[in-house]
């Protein structure tokens, strides 16, 4: 067995909560919620804008705290919960330490737009409280976010009874990278086999693999590649091609044989 680097270590919490940031932001629903949160902010006016500032004066100041902030906040948040999990963290934890950071990280984007649009001063000390707690207020809509649309707490649960038994495959993997299976793919005469903890190169068919994820609901989307339905992230069209997304934001082809296949599963829009 030729085991191969894995994509895990090279990806780290960071650089893996920056490519979620990225893909937060290429997709339009975050746009519309944000601009929602704006609009609502700045009609209602909270936290004293409603009489220190006119109506364009409150879009002004809420636009770039509320996209500054979702930026910093999401990005603190998902490369810490990312890391909790790694070091075996509850997921409820993890999330609770997500939670903290991203209240942290928000608050010096929200005392220097005060400072610089308001002209507040951000040394005195009950100000500072209060915008604290505002901020953690924020953190908890971004952690919520998180928890709610992330698809994966990123570790794998060890089996505690026999309907929790890992897929067979799952056997042939070093101890180290028996986690959850989130793809497959061909490499000349081997197979790659991506979990939550790694890759690993197996010397066997695709076809052979597949027929031993038997726990694992999964499609094969490509003569070359099989994918968890749980590890994917989302699924987009690119210059024509059909492309899988996963939870490692590994990008998967998608040939036109197996197109119908993410359709029925409801994946990819008719």
């Amino acid at each position: 067995m030729n085991e191969r680097p894995d994509k895990f270590a090279e990806c780290n919490a960071l650089q893996f909560a920056l490519r979620e940031l990225q893909d937060a932001f290429t997709a339009p629903r975050t746009y519309a919620i944000l601009i929602g949160i704006v609009a609502v902010l700045a009609l209602s006016g909270p936290f004293g804008t409603q009489q220190d500032l006119s109506l364009p004066g409150r879009l002004g100041f809420w636009l770039p705290i509320v996209f500054a902030g979702f930026a910093v906040g999401y990005l603190a948040g998902s490369a810490v919960g990312r890391w909790g999990s790694k070091r075996g963290y509850s997921k409820l934890f993890a999330y609770t330490l997500a939670g903290l950071a991203s209240g942290v990280s928000v608050l010096p984007v929200v005392l220097a737009i005060n400072l610089i649009l308001l002209g507040s001063d951000i040394t005195e000390p009950v100000y500072l409280l209060r915008q604290l707690v505002n901020c953690f207020v924020i953190a908890a809509v971004v952690t919520l976010n998180m928890a709610v649309f992330s698809k994966s707490d990123g570790k794998a649960a060890p089996p505690s009874s026999a309907s929790d038994e890992p897929d067979r495959l799952i056997r042939r993997l070093p101890l180290e990278k028996r986690g959850r299976i989130v793809s497959m793919s061909v490499n000349d005469h081997y197979v790659e086999v991506t979990t939550t903890r790694g890759m690993t190169s197996l010397l066997m068919r695709l076809k052979d693999a597949i027929d031993e994820v038997d726990r694992t609901d999964g499609l094969q989307i490509h003569r070359s590649h099989w994918v968890a339905l749980k590890a994917i992230r989302r699924v987009k069209r690119m210059n024509g091609s059909v492309i899988v997304v996963t939870e490692d934001m590994s990008e998967l082809p998608v040939s036109r044989t197996y197109v119908p296949a993410l359709k029925d599963r409801g994946l990819l829009p008719s």
